[in-house]
């Protein structure tokens, strides 16, 4: 019997499958610090990282919820099969290596497979040891095992190409010329101005917008050793082109829902439920890839394993390297590269600020060139990062992945790891140019020296500027030497009438890569044209870059300054409208005043008052039940007394422009849209401490409410995920029409409606049909249908949380609105 039960167990461990994925600080068993086994819950964590990483500036500005986020990476790390000791042991290593073993290419990948590639190793390990007494950088790179060697001479590596691709109407979204001259500036060699040298010393082969077949041929005969792809991936291609998915079936259905929702948008909704739209057809998840040029339509979508087999169609002749400059590119393509021959991928996680991925790219060529081994691809890696980590809190949670063919760790890597720790985790600064170098300079166009990239808006919205915001939308200086440059003077000048301040800054020594003064320039809010705007009116933006006497850039263009009043409706510009939550509006206290009667009446208490969440009892079964009734006086008051009626919005000369009433204007003509009465509501229960929101759907807008400020904590933390939760983003990106990852964190849109709906089902969250004043609906019909606004998700625009665009940093604020003493009553 006993000789049973071991052979039992013999065979049972015979046929265990081998781990997932395998951690490791150094060569041989002793450096394996983990195993992920087969049956851990990779995918169900995973799928919880990706959603809460995508949602990170709803909790990055919150120092207390990042501690609470890297107690729940160890945790969750716990959960995979990493223990304490393993924690540890990564917390004092310089260098991890997650290596994951897939099948051989072409062949399909298990979900667990999946699961592990797209798995956030860089964040969830580096906010796992961030608490644990970690005080240097976590280099993170993975690992697909295969046996193709790389060469050690560097002159061999004299091949590269750099492949770019925005076909059709997606062309002129993004500049690639700024990129291509980045990378030239990066891959010189070493002293090239002592020697004389004008020219890059690499010439990189550029694909331009080439059909797949075509990329395929061209790489079969370049065989790059170096590979650079840039353009726009299949997620980002919706929110340029929203259709370039649909078929003739679905443009014809969106057509039609198109209609009815601009027949709700003007003014024709009643208390009975609007006509509903068709559904959709059924359409797949888009999967990860590019989009390219095709031969019988402008933009045919690639996935990734199609887009691989073109750039690496032959083993043999792999390329050394591929860097992919597309979103969402690490965990498919950049993989597919490796397992198809390259010995190196580089992609990102999700979405990356285009102007740090340019001079990510920059300090890693430069960096990897430089150093003259073709394997030396880590401390590139890390030098790259290095350069960037002045700007380190833009880069949080943002996933950049280094996917490798052989292991970097030990041997040669080893020791520049080692170096890269004596660096004091700082890219050298670089001088001022020699006797030789400023020869070499003087004959040089300004171009080739100091690139200059300039991008304003054709309109600008007052909101945007009170709101400390940028109102250009790019001014970058991208320096393309070697050595600093000094005096480097920057003017903007928007002529705003009698108090115009010009923008002035000198950088006294350009000694980085690149320089970025978006977020500097700011307008003086003071300027009597600015606040007095009743009516749109043309102005310029003047904009000046030199470098000493030598003009590198000037520029005038033409924009037009908005009323106060004036919002813009549509998805860059709607997280501006918290601005017109007025709580300090004199009508907001004369309307809170009346509903009080309503409030002793609903309570049957004389002392009754607003106190918002401090009314919560977690003794009652219903703990925010004093809230709920708080909410209802309001409204009563709004119905019973005030009397109000719809009307369509007045005339905006603009064509995305809504001019939008204040409380004050909403309750002296006794009259308002949707907007204008959600917002009145809004402005209400924010003035009694109650937490709004503003919903947003295809034609209309309504408002919610928080029930408990505990509940909206656990919200902010991203702690309530629905269970049915996708690791992959495919099915998000036919819906949403914002993107993906989210820079305004008080605002959800399509990808987080399933949240959204969890809260309301859990009696968290309600929602209340502000036009519903206009006629007569008691509170709890209002209630009734302000959650049936949320039944169709291809209706839904976004949801914006007031409170949490208050505590934004830097806060969006009401604006300074004063009333017109005519529409006071």
């Amino acid at each position: 019997m006993a000789k049973s039960r071991k052979a039992t167990r013999r065979r049972a461990r015979s046929v265990r499958k081998p781990p997932v994925a395998i951690l490791q600080v150094a060569l041989g068993k002793k450096g394996i610090v983990a195993t992920i086994a087969n049956d851990a819950p990779l995918e169900e964590l995973g799928a919880q990282w990706m959603y809460t990483i995508r949602n990170r500036s709803r909790w990055s500005n919150d120092e207390d919820q990042r501690t609470r986020i890297n107690e729940r990476a160890r945790k969750d790390l716990k959960r995979l099969g990493v223990r304490e000791r393993a924690l540890d042991r990564i917390s004092d290593a310089r260098h991890v290596e997650v290596q994951i073993t897939l099948g051989p290419p072409g062949s399909p990948l298990s979900r667990l497979q999946a699961a592990a590639t797209a798995f956030p190793w860089e964040f969830v390990l580096s906010a796992a040891t961030t608490d644990a007494g970690r005080a240097d950088p976590l280099l993170i790179t993975r690992l697909l095992p295969h046996s193709r060697e790389i060469p050690k001479d560097r002159s061999k590596r004299t091949n590269y190409v750099f492949l770019q691709s925005a076909p059709g109407r997606l062309d002129g979204y993004y500049s690639f010329r700024s990129e291509r001259e980045r990378l030239e500036a990066a891959t010189r060699e070493p002293g090239w101005a002592e020697q004389g040298m004008t020219r890059p010393s690499v010439r990189w082969n550029v694909s331009n917008t080439e059909p797949l077949h075509r990329i395929k041929h061209r790489m079969q005969r370049l065989r790059p050793q170096v590979l650079h792809v840039s353009g726009i991936d299949n997620h980002q291609a919706v929110q340029i082109a929203d259709d370039i998915y649909d078929d003739a079936q679905t443009k014809a259905a969106k057509k039609r829902r198109l209609f009815l929702s601009q027949q709700r948008a003007g003014g024709r909704r009643r208390a009975a439920a609007p006509a509903k739209a068709e559904a959709l057809p059924p359409r797949p998840p888009i999967p990860d890839g590019m989009v390219v040029c095709g031969i019988k339509q402008a933009e045919v979508p690639v996935s990734a394993e199609q887009l691989a087999e073109a750039l690496v169609p032959d083993r043999l002749h792999a390329p050394w390297v591929v860097t992919c400059n597309l979103y969402y590119s690490s965990a498919r393509t950049a993989v597919e590269c490796v397992r198809r021959g390259a010995h190196a991928a580089v992609g990102f996680q999700d979405q990356v600020n285009d102007e740090l991925a340019e001079l990510f790219f920059q300090e890693f060529y430069r960096g990897w060139y430089r150093e003259g081994d073709p394997s030396d691809l880590p401390y590139a890696f890390e030098t790259a990062w290095k350069g960037l980590r002045h700007r380190s809190e833009e880069l949080y949670g943002t996933g950049i992945v280094l996917w490798l063919g052989q292991s970097a760790l030990g041997g040669r890597s080893k020791q520049l790891m080692k170096r890269a720790d004596d660096s004091e985790g700082e890219v050298p600064a670089a001088a001022l140019p020699t006797e030789k170098q400023a020869q070499v300079a003087a004959s040089l166009p300004m171009g080739e020296l100091l690139q200059v990239e300039v991008e304003a808006p054709s309109e600008i919205n007052y909101s945007l500027l009170h709101n400390g915001r940028p109102f250009m939308d790019k001014l970058a200086l991208n320096k393309l030497v070697d050595f600093a440059l000094d005096q480097v003077s920057v003017t903007v000048d928007m002529n705003v009438g009698d108090g115009s301040q010009p923008f002035r800054h000198t950088e006294p020594l350009l000694d980085r890569s690149q320089l970025s003064l978006v977020d500097a320039v700011r307008l003086p809010l003071t300027a009597p044209l600015l606040r007095s705007l009743r009516e749109g009116v043309q102005s310029t933006i003047y904009t000046q870059v030199k470098w000493k006497d030598r003009i590198a850039h000037e520029s005038t263009k033409a924009i037009r300054l908005l009323p106060v009043d004036e919002w813009f409706d549509d998805t860059d510009q709607n997280p501006w409208l918290p601005s017109f939550v007025l709580p300090r509006d004199p009508a907001v206290a004369k309307i809170v005043s009346v509903a009080r009667r309503h409030l002793v009446t609903l309570l049957d208490d004389t002392t009754a008052g607003f106190d918002g969440y401090q009314s919560v009892d977690d003794s009652l079964v219903e703990p925010a039940e004093f809230v709920d009734l708080q909410v209802q006086a309001i409204w009563a008051a709004l119905v019973n007394d005030f009397k109000l009626l719809y009307i369509n919005p007045p005339p905006a000369y603009s064509e995305r422009g809504q001019r939008l009433r204040t409380p004050s204007e909403v309750i002296g003509s006794n009259s308002g849209t949707c907007v204008d009465l959600a917002l009145l509501l809004a402005s209400c229960l924010e003035y009694i401490d109650v937490y709004p929101v503003i919903v947003l759907l295809s034609g209309h807008a309504f408002v919610g409410y928080w029930r408990n400020s505990a509940d909206h904590e656990e919200f902010t933390r991203v702690d309530n995920l629905p269970k049915s939760t996708p690791m992959e983003v495919g099915g998000y990106t036919r819906i949403s029409s914002v993107p993906l990852v989210d820079e305004y964190g008080w605002r959800l849109a399509s990808q987080q409606l399933l949240e959204v709906r969890q809260y309301l089902r859990r009696r968290k969250l309600r929602f209340l049909e502000a036009t519903g004043l206009c006629f007569d609906f008691s509170f709890e019909e209002a209630l009734k249908e302000g959650a049936a606004n949320l039944r169709d998700e291809e209706e839904f625009d976004s949801l914006l949380d007031i409170h949490l665009a208050r505590t934004a940093s830097p806060a969006v604020t009401p604006l300074p609105i004063i009333p017109d003493a005519g529409a006071r009553r």
